[in-house]
């Protein structure tokens, strides 16, 4: 027979066998995600990350908040940039596969430390191979998860001093998952010896309360606060008259759709393994007690409650905990065998491995999704509208409702007009949705809008006339991916497409015109509004030729308006059928003009047209090319009758 030291050496062996396994696996899966990993959120941590690893401290460019609700995250990825040279989305998306392959060997090594381990092997390898991970990328619930599953295995182990040390280190990633420690000290008094019981959760106390008073009083040295900006704006945001976070409303909906919170319907095994599952805990009365699955599992559910109680508005990223758990809830029914009779068994372990089996292949669309993905649709767009602001002056300040990536890939200072990095904006104008007294707080020279949510939009610009009495359209973005506007405040030269807003000459001409956010097929403009029969004439700016771009719609049905520009001598006019289910682009040349060209459009059938967002671009500049004058770059084509469908 083996002595104990000889079966804890081999134990180990087996144990580390497994996570290099599941390693190597993470490391394949780290490499087809190293471009694309990380959502808006993670950003915003990634640029404290940058700041910190560029010696200014856990700052925002342009402002002194604290805004990320990691900041041990952003410390440790600005340090290590700082070591390595590697850029923090990078070392962010090497760090959470590390953090997911540790989370699975620690499932297993818990599973062999409590008579589970098929359970602990399968839970692994569902969190390692299924998509509730791989969701989370960058973010610090990752290493939180990993760090909460090692404490419950040192634990496990009687290594108290290790198992504070990891709870401590949980709570520096992401200050909820603290309620693992409550958790696990209930397991440690399930023991005979009170007294003793008392001494060892004491002892694990002591070295988490060391732990983090050190990174705490860290914390406040770097930035003079422990507590981040992020939990007041969430509040602030759970609590704003926009409707859109809707507090425990929102919630209670997040949690009843399949697709948010549990596995999407080609996950179907999973609900018999769960119900497996609760006929293997049932059947712990007998003998089988697998009280630190039972216990994280528990943990799941219990920070989900927490962060409702708290008034955090919903995020699935929030949920992180109870994914975890409900991934590790039907591996237990495998824990069951240990108390079946030999007959069945065998039986029962090859019916949940073929479950099992089947959950992992219906993963694979997750895999080829993770390798195939660009990602983020929003970083694209977000990158173009960085670029632009690159056009104009250092110094000149972007406002957005999303700072992360354009936080991290603009040159010019983000400011939030939510509030979370932003510590000019007032959290008090959040809660009453008037988020254009912190447009005029934050002193912001251009504004990034995207063009899906009303209730952002009317929160920012307020009435339409006066909006326009302080910003023009500097760009509109209808390409794939997120539809965006970008507007200049007045007296700013345009660096954008649109040189002249003509919304703005119709709000200053026309004040009886009608002036509203319409939305088609998902994206929304500010739009001049005409009944039918009525028209509007615009008094164009003298000037060389010119693009004219709008974008078409009615409602409720198909109508038609008519486009007439007269210059002079020169009378163009058409007609252009109007798609209610979208937006349809309208582009002509306007010639060049001399005072007193009009521009007029006339809505002749349907109830009305409205015409989003017309502008006038930059005049065109001849270049010489070869023996032919060719016009510059930039030159648009005449409709094409294209209609926007997202």
């Amino acid at each position: 027979m083996l002595s104990q030291t000889s079966e804890t050496r081999v134990s180990w062996r087996l144990v580390a066998l497994v996570g290099a396994g599941f390693a190597l696996v993470a490391a394949l899966f780290a490499s087809w995600t190293a471009r694309n990993a990380g959502i808006d959120d993670v950003y915003i941590t990634y640029v404290y990350a940058r700041s910190f690893a560029l010696g200014h401290g856990l700052t925002w460019p342009g402002s002194t908040a604290l805004g990320t609700s990691s900041p041990f995250l952003a410390v440790l990825l600005g340090g290590l940039s700082a070591l390595t040279g590697f850029e923090v989305p990078g070392l962010g998306n090497a760090i959470s596969w590390l953090a997911i392959a540790a989370a699975s060997t620690g499932l297993f090594a818990l599973g062999r430390a409590e008579g589970w381990p098929w359970a602990g092997f399968a839970a692994g390898a569902l969190w390692l191979g299924a998509g509730p991970s791989h969701n989370l990328l960058g973010n610090e619930y990752l290493p939180a998860i990993a760090a909460v599953i090692w404490a419950f295995h040192e634990r496990a182990r009687s290594r108290l001093a290790a198992a504070g040390a990891l709870l401590a280190l949980a709570v520096l990633f992401r200050a909820e998952t603290g309620l693992a420690a409550p958790i696990l000290a209930f397991l440690e008094l399930r023991r005979a010896d009170f007294a003793a019981s008392f001494r060892r959760i004491a002892r694990i106390a002591a070295v988490s309360i060391v732990v983090a008073g050190l990174w705490l009083g860290t914390l406040y040295k770097l930035t003079g606060h422990v507590v981040p900006r992020t939990f007041a704006a969430k509040q602030a945001q759970a609590e704003s008259a926009l409707g859109l976070w809707s507090g425990n409303s929102g919630w209670t909906r997040a949690l009843a759709a399949p697709d948010v919170v549990f596995p999407e319907s080609r996950h179907s095994w999973w609900w018999p393994l769960a119900l497996a599952a609760c006929v293997a805990i049932v059947a712990g009365r007998r003998g089988l007690r697998p009280a630190s699955a039972l216990a994280l599992i528990a943990w799941g559910a219990g920070h989900v409650a927490l962060v409702i109680g708290i008034g955090v508005p919903f995020y699935p990223w929030y949920a992180a905990p109870l994914r975890f758990a409900q991934l590790l809830l039907p591996t237990l029914a495998l824990a069951a065998t240990g108390v079946l009779p030999e007959k069945l068994r065998r039986a029962w372990m090859l019916a949940c491995g073929a479950a099992l089996t089947a959950v992992l292949i219906a993963a694979w669309p997750d895999l080829h999704w993770m390798r195939t993905s660009p990602g983020d649709a929003r970083r694209l767009a977000y990158q173009r509208v960085a670029e632009l602001a690159d056009r104009y002056p250092p110094g000149t300040r972007i406002a957005a409702w999303e700072v992360g990536f354009l936080g991290w890939q603009s040159h010019r200072p983000v400011v939030d007009l939510l509030g979370l990095v932003s510590d000019g904006a007032s959290l008090e104008a959040v809660r009453r949705a008037d988020l254009r007294q912190n447009l005029n707080r934050l002193k912001s020279d251009l504004l990034m809008t995207t063009l899906g949510s009303a209730n952002l939009w009317t929160a920012t610009t307020g009435d339409p006339r006066r909006f326009l009495a302080d910003y023009r359209l500097d760009q509109l973005m209808l390409t794939p991916g997120p539809a965006v506007a970008v507007y200049r405040r007045v007296g700013w030269e345009a660096r954008g497409e649109a040189a002249i807003d003509l919304l703005a000459s119709v709000a200053q001409s026309y004040p009886q015109a009608e002036l509203k956010w319409h939305r088609a097929a998902n994206i929304g403009l500010l739009s001049l509004v005409l009944a039918g029969g009525e028209e509007a004439r615009i008094h164009l700016p003298a000037g060389r030729r010119r693009v004219l771009s709008a974008q078409l719609t009615s409602t409720p049905r198909r109508g038609r308006l008519r486009v007439r520009i007269e210059a002079g001598s020169v009378v163009r006019d058409s007609v252009q059928i109007l798609d209610a289910s979208g937006w349809t682009r309208f582009d002509t040349v306007v010639p060049a003009t001399e005072p007193g060209a009009t521009l007029t459009f006339t809505c002749l059938r349907g109830k009305s047209c409205q015409i989003g967002q017309p502008f006038l671009g930059h005049p065109y500049e001849p270049v010489q090319k070869g023996p032919k004058r060719r016009r510059a770059e930039g030159r648009r084509p005449k409709s094409d009758g294209k209609t926007w469908r997202p």
